[in-house]
C-alpha cells in the first residue's frame, strides 16, 4: 500500500508540472490547434472600461495614469483607492477628470470590496482589470480586446513580462514556465486563470466576488469558464512589472496567493465535476494537483527517509527523490548555479503554498492587502 501511494504521489506531481504540459503540446500538434481568435484586421467596437484597485501606490499611481492616457485607446479608467494612507489619494484627485480618468476613495476594507464596487458602477460591455504597477505596452489593449468579436469568448488574459533585476530570478523562471503553459491552454480555449496584471472579461459574466476572496482575478476569470465560455491568452497583449527585490518578498506573495488558491477551490467547487471533461481536466491538472503538491511532497520525503522498499527499482526512485531534495538544499546556498536553483525554487514555492494553507485556516477572515514589492 505504501509503495503504491508513494508512486501515485510522484506521478501526480509529475503530471501537473511536466506530463500535463507535454500532453497539451502533443495534442495541439495532433489536432493542429492554434490561437486563431480575432487576429489581424479585427477591431472590437463595443464599450469598454478599465478598472484598477490601489492601496498605497504613490510610486506607481501617476505612471499608471500616464500609461493609460497614452495606451488606453480613450476608454474610461475607474480607479478605486482602498483607504490609502500615503500620497496615492492626492495623486488620483489631481488626475480625476483628465482623459476620462475617475477615482473613488474608500475606507480601508480590502481589495475585493473595491473591485466589487468598481464592477457595480461600470456598465460597459467589457471590463479590463489591471494592477497599479503594470505598464501596458503600446497596442496591447487593442490586441486584448479584438478577441471579443467572437461571442463565445468570455475571458482574455494578457501576458505579464517580468523585468528581472538579476540574471537568476525565481520570479522570472516561474513566469516563463507559466507563460508556456498558458500558451498551450489557450490553443484549446481553456486558459485556467487570467493574470491579474492585465485581463478582460465580459461584464455579463461577472458576479459579486465573495468577501473572503483573495485571488479575485482567478475567481472572476474561472467563473466565466464555469459558465461555459472560452478563456484564452493573448501573448501580444503585454504588461510589464518589475520583479521582486528578493526571495523573501516573493515568498510572502506566494504565501498570500497560496491562501487565495485554497479559498478559490472552495468557491469554484463546481469546476471539480468530471462530467465537464475539458474544463475539469485542465483545472485539476494545472491547479488542483499543484495545490495539493506540498502535502504530497511531505509524504514522499517521509517515505523516502523512513521506509525501505522490497523492490530495488523503488529504492533507486527513493535515491532520486533524496537527491532532488539535496539539490534543493544546495540551491539555497548557491543561488547562482541554475541547475541547483531550480530544485530549490520548486521546493520554495511549495513551502509557500503550505504556509498559505495554514494562513488560510488561521486567518480565514483576513482579506486586507498591502503592496509586496521593492
Amino acid at each position: 500500500m505504501i509503495e503504491s501511494l508513494f508512486i501515485a504521489a510522484i506521478v501526480a506531481i509529475l503530471h501537473s508540472y511536466a506530463l500535463y504540459p507535454a500532453l497539451l503540446f502533443i495534442a495541439a500538434r495532433i489536432f493542429k490547434k492554434s490561437e486563431g481568435h480575432g487576429r489581424a484586421g479585427s477591431t472590437f467596437t463595443g464599450t469598454v472600461a478599465v478598472l484598477c484597485a490601489m492601496y498605497n501606490e504613490e510610486r506607481h499611481a501617476g505612471g499608471k495614469i500616464e500609461n493609460h492616457l497614452q495606451n488606453g485607446m480613450g476608454y474610461p479608467m475607474l480607479i478605486g483607492s482602498d483607504g490609502s494612507t500615503d500620497a496615492t489619494n492626492r495623486i488620483l484627485a489631481g488626475q480625476t477628470g483628465v482623459g476620462q480618468i475617475a477615482a473613488r476613495f474608500y475606507s480601508r476594507r480590502g481589495k475585493v470590496h473595491v473591485i466589487n464596487d468598481l464592477i457595480s458602477e461600470s456598465t460597459q460591455e467589457i471590463l479590463v482589470f489591471t494592477d497599479a504597477n503594470s505598464i501596458l505596452l503600446q497596442g496591447s489593449l487593442e490586441k486584448l480586446l479584438r478577441h471579443f468579436k467572437d461571442p463565445r469568448i468570455g475571458v482574455v488574459s494578457g501576458r505579464l513580462r517580468i523585468i528581472e533585476k538579476d540574471d537568476v530570478s525565481g520570479e522570472g523562471l516561474y513566469w516563463r514556465y507559466e507563460t508556456a503553459i498558458k500558451r498551450l491552454e489557450s490553443k484549446f480555449s481553456c486558459l485556467i486563470g487570467a493574470n491579474g496584471a492585465f485581463y478582460a472579461v465580459r461584464r455579463s459574466l461577472i458576479d459579486p466576488i465573495p468577501a473572503t476572496t483573495i485571488n479575485d482575478d482567478f475567481v472572476i476569470s474561472m467563473r466565466a469558464v464555469q459558465k461555459g465560455f472560452l478563456s484564452i491568452y493573448e501573448e501580444e497583449a503585454i504588461a510589464t512589472e518589475e520583479g521582486g527585490a528578493d526571495d523573501t518578498t516573493e515568498f510572502r506573495r506566494h504565501v498570500r496567493d497560496g491562501a487565495g488558491h485554497y479559498r478559490a477551490m472552495a468557491t469554484l467547487w463546481r469546476m471539480l465535476n468530471p462530467l465537464t471533461l475539458k474544463p475539469f481536466f485542465f483545472y485539476f491538472s494545472h491547479r488542483v494537483l499543484r495545490w495539493i503538491a506540498p502535502f504530497l511532497l511531505l509524504f514522499i520525503l517521509a517515505v523516502s527517509v523512513f521506509i525501505d522498499f522490497a523492490f530495488p527499482i523503488l529504492n533507486w526512485l527513493r535515491f532520486g527523490v533524496l537527491s532532488f531534495f539535496g539539490m534543493a538544499v544546495l540551491g539555497a546556498l548557491f543561488r547562482r548555479i541554475k541547475v541547483l536553483y531550480l530544485p530549490f525554487y520548486f521546493c520554495y514555492i511549495n513551502l509557500a503554498l503550505l504556509c498559505g494553507f495554514f494562513w488560510n485556516i488561521f486567518y480565514s477572515k483576513r482579506v486586507s492587502w498591502k503592496t509586496l514589492r521593492s
